[in-house]
């Protein structure tokens, strides 16, 4: 089955490299015969916006929102702001979004517009405001005298962000192709768990989402490792895994959330409903993530009950099954590297104590490769023999599924590769890590994209 998954990848990885291709007036045979099949499965690039050499007389806002991601444009005496929609994992990074903006407001906005403002936001969560000023942008754009540098220069981050940003409905939604692999853990690895996983959202009221995830499960050879099969407690977590596989198609999620940013730096989050694969309650975060240093702190907390793990039991819990989790989180951002270590300290959601050290390195946007290992103070079983132990180690990679047509940019696969069955030492699958929620308009992200801003 593996060496069959292997040739298949890589059929598709060589189908994939010539289908991108791009179309030339010298293009050769080959290239020529996969141009139609690029034209199906990629997004064409954007057109190029052109900065016009003058100003218009009049502000024409159905052209900003046409040819840029602003929403809620408006304008005052001097100046022009619109909000920017940044979710996670997107392999567009925010300053090229901004660029493009930039030039579309630059060339609709009446001639005495001098300043144009951008509010980065999740729903109700608010990252600084940047303001760029139109000089800088004709400058370079037009007499050619400028650059991205000099564009930074006279830019301005506002602490607090007072665009109000909209709409009150919005839909979007996202695909992840999810690998779980083990590869130790079991005398008879590598598992393989590999899932579709759709999430479809709703943003209303400015500040709520509701989320409907489904799950359907591609291919999983769990049966080989017998020990699966037995389960040493009546109450498991995790070591009910095979289940979820064996059913196919499931509810991954339903569920309400409600995000706010009550002060600069500040965001809370609230979330009820069925929050993950495997529980069903209530909960939420809080991080405090400052603009002008690398550190950043929050704690979270979790209350639910265990889903039962079979299709007819979809909206069903496991009463007598609680638990509760709470941990203390802190995180460093270095400024030369996109590096970032993390440390959480708490209780899990076995109810057993414990802290988890990771450390994140993320090298181009949407890219994100994650490595852990968490310590409790209760052993767990493993599966070679049923050893104990007081340790998980783990890797997840996170990859965008590139430009394919219908797709969103947010779309990603990720492997993660940890131990299957364990219940000691596991945290909530948290669909809305505002960590991650927040990192588009992080400084260090700003500063390391910027020179983006004159990109298409």
């Amino acid at each position: 089955m593996v060496i069959h998954m292997v040739r298949g990848l890589a059929l598709l990885c060589i189908f994939i490299h010539f289908a991108s291709y791009p179309a030339r007036a010298d293009e050769g045979v080959l290239t020529s015969a996969y141009k139609g099949i690029s034209f199906i499965l990629f997004d064409p690039p954007k057109p190029e916006i052109i900065l016009a050499p003058k100003r218009p007389y009049e502000t024409r806002d159905e052209n900003i929102t046409k040819q840029s991601d602003i929403t809620s444009f408006s304008t005052n005496e001097r100046n022009a702001g619109g909000c920017l929609f940044a979710a996670p994992y997107d392999s567009r990074p925010l300053m090229q979004r901004i660029g493009r903006a930039a030039k579309a407001m630059a060339n609709n906005s009446a001639a005495n517009i001098e300043g144009f403002s951008f509010q980065p936001h999740f729903s109700g969560l608010k990252g600084p405001k940047l303001i760029l000023m139109r000089r800088d942008l004709e400058r370079t754009f037009i007499k050619h005298q400028g650059s991205a540098a000099e564009i930074y220069h006279n830019a301005q981050l506002s602490d607090r962000g007072d665009i109000p940003c909209g709409p009150w409905f919005k839909h979007d939604w996202d695909l992840e192709i999810a690998h779980h692999v083990d590869v130790y853990d079991s005398d008879r690895a590598p598992l393989v768990r590999s899932d579709a996983i759709v999430t479809d959202r709703l943003h209303f009221g400015q500040s709520f989402i509701g989320t409907l995830g489904v799950r359907y499960n591609l291919h999983h050879n769990l049966e080989k490792e017998k020990d699966l099969f037995i389960i040493d407690r009546m109450d498991p977590l995790k070591q009910d895994v095979i289940a979820h596989p064996k059913q196919g198609f499931g509810m991954d999620r339903l569920m309400l959330s409600g995000f706010a940013t009550p002060l600069p730096d500040t965001y809370i989050a609230g979330h009820i409903g069925y929050l993950s694969e495997n529980i069903a309650g209530v909960g939420g975060e809080i991080l405090y993530r400052s603009r002008g240093s690398g550190f950043a702190f929050g704690a979270e907390a979790w209350h639910g009950y265990k889903r039962y793990p079979y299709l007819k039991g979809v909206f069903e819990v496991e009463e007598e099954q609680r638990h509760t989790s709470a941990l203390l989180n802190t995180w460093y951002d270095f400024q030369s590297a996109p590096i970032t270590l993390g440390l959480s300290a708490g209780q899990f959601l076995d109810n057993d104590l414990g802290g988890q050290a990771k450390i994140r390195w993320a090298p181009a946007a949407g890219w994100v490769v994650e490595g852990y290992t968490t310590y409790t103070h209760e052993s767990d079983h493993t599966l070679d023999n049923n050893n104990d132990t007081n340790f998980i180690t783990g890797l997840r990679l996170t990859m965008p599924l590139g430009d394919f047509r219908l797709i969103p940019q947010n779309s990603r696969q990720t492997i993660t590769i940890e131990p299957f069955s364990r219940d000691k030492g596991q945290r909530l699958d948290n669909p809305y890590p505002l960590y991650d929620l927040t990192d588009p308009w992080s400084t260090r992200n700003l500063y390391r994209y910027w020179d983006r801003i004159t990109s298409n």
